[in-house]
This record gives structure tokens, C-alpha cells and sequence, in this order.
């Protein structure tokens, strides 16, 4: 059993994003209970690369992705 970790679970909150090419639609985060913990925010959903900081808080991430093609 693992001790003194949260987690914390999100999943895209922006219905105005077009499905198209390749999007993460939740994620599952996990960090030491001592640090504070939110759920990414919209921006991150958009653009991944450019709020990459976001994960720095966590211990471990996992992010649920999805690639739609036509």
C-alpha cells in the first residue's frame, strides 16, 4: 500500500474544442498528500506544450488521449 499520496482526476472542460487530431480527454494525477493539488487547467487541454508546468507538481500523470482521424 502506498502512504501519504492523493490523487486527483480530470477530464477535458472545454465542450467548445473541436474533436479532431490527437486530444487528451482526462487525466488521473498523483502527488505527495503534503502538496497542493488542482485539476489542470483549460489551457493545458488546449495546448499541452505550452503548459507542460503544469505537470511539474505531480508525481505521476497519467493522460488519457484520444486520436481522431476521418
Amino acid at each position: 500500500m502506498i502512504e501519504n499520496v492523493r490523487a486527483v482526476w480530470g477530464t477535458n472542460p472545454l465542450e467548445t474544442i473541436p474533436v479532431q487530431d490527437e486530444m487528451v480527454l482526462a487525466s488521473i494525477s498523483y502527488a505527495d498528500a503534503k502538496n497542493e493539488m488542482r485539476a489542470f487547467s483549460p489551457d493545458f487541454y488546449v495546448d499541452i506544450d505550452q503548459h507542460k508546468g503544469e505537470l511539474r507538481q505531480y508525481r505521476t500523470v497519467y493522460l488519457f488521449r484520444c486520436e481522431f482521424k476521418k
